[in-house]
């Protein structure tokens, strides 16, 4: 559906033939009008439906809004990063001129506890909001708490930190992609044959890995003639471990006609797979250069991808409104698109 274009002070000007410096001073009780044109400037404001733009007035009054985007660098996952900074720097073009201050604080992955110190900074510094990419959940959880009992709005990115007051969380909803891989690789492989699952982590600090592997199950028991093995557990400390029991699963089962990988280590399962058994389907998340190279060589069949541009956008946008139109903000979830790629489609997202 097309959305209809806002209603502007132009507008409202052309249909009653007055100005809109005067239909200005009217909404914005300045300077002294007539009744009778006060009222229908009032009129045609209500018929027309007509929003002010707050950013404008934000730039008339000179006001400033400073949002700090704090994320982490990982170098398993450096995409993810560079991805959501694309839509942070979007947001930041978009509303500099109108009071927005964005303020980035990165760290590196191997120095998690240096994303709570620095946000702790930001916040006596004077950051009004908080896109917050956190490299931790469970240590996060307090931190979060405590900026909003200091009065700041903080939204999650990417990464939910559940059961804290965070106001709103913008991501991928990981369940529905786990759902989403498994209708896509069930649908690849011939009745009878078998799944392989790979899994790179449980528990609270890897809930994309978690909830992605509980909708993955949930949609496989709608497909019988399929099994779906054991998971292979991966720790993340020693890629080796991946390479022998992937090796071995290859030559050795013959009825394997499926990969599910939730590892973040899809470039190494989709060279081995390529070089063992390339006639077996893969189907992993996200998308990088590394994968793209993969899918042209058919060695990864289908990824599910969540905009993180989008994600990046959003959560600095929504932060600016809840500051520049001191809105209440409703304690609630976004989640962006998600959209399977194949390598036909593959020039779209990449």
């Amino acid at each position: 559906m097309v959305q209809k274009n806002k209603v502007t002070l132009e507008d409202i000007s052309r249909k009653i033939n007055i100005s809109r410096t005067t239909i200005y001073k009217i909404l914005n009780n300045k300077g002294k009008v007539s009744e009778e044109t006060r009222r229908i400037v009032l009129e045609t404001v209500r018929e027309m439906n007509y929003v002010p733009n707050q950013a404008a007035k934000n730039l008339a009054l000179n006001k400033q809004y400073n949002i700090a985007f704090s994320g982490f660098n990982s170098p398993q996952t450096p995409y993810t990063l560079n991805n959501l900074l694309k839509g942070t720097d979007w947001a930041a073009e978009e509303f500099k001129d109108y009071g927005l201050n964005l303020i980035y604080s990165l760290i590196d992955r191997g120095n998690r506890g240096e994303q709570i110190r620095e946000i702790y900074k930001l916040a006596e510094s004077g950051v009004d909001g908080f896109a917050i990419f956190p490299s931790q959940v469970e240590p996060m959880k307090k931190c979060i708490n405590d900026l909003v009992d200091m009065g700041k709005y903080v939204v999650t990115v990417n990464k939910d930190v559940p059961d804290c007051r965070r106001h709103l969380y913008v991501g991928c909803d990981y369940y529905k992609s786990g759902i989403l891989a498994a209708e896509v690789l069930a649908r690849m492989i011939p009745p009878g044959q078998e799944i392989a699952v790979f899994l790179g982590g449980e528990g609270i600090e890897h809930m994309d890995i978690t909830e992605r592997y509980r909708g993955l199950t949930k949609k496989i028991g709608r497909f019988p003639s399929i099994k779906l093995l054991p998971p292979f557990k991966y720790d993340g400390n020693d890629p080796d471990k991946i390479k022998h029991f992937l090796t071995a699963l290859l030559s050795e089962n013959q009825n394997l006609g499926g990969i599910f990988d939730l590892t973040y280590e899809l470039d190494l399962i989709s060279r081995i797979v390529n070089k063992y058994n390339n006639k077996v389907r893969l189907v992993g998340f996200d998308l990088c250069d590394s994968v793209k190279n993969h899918m042209i060589s058919h060695s990864i069949d289908a990824v599910v991808f969540q905009d993180m541009p989008a994600q990046g956008y959003l959560a600095v946008k929504h932060l600016y409104q809840f500051l520049s139109d001191s809105a209440t903000a409703e304690i609630r979830e976004e989640s962006t698109k998600l959209e399977v790629v194949y390598e036909g489609n593959l020039e779209f997202y990449i």
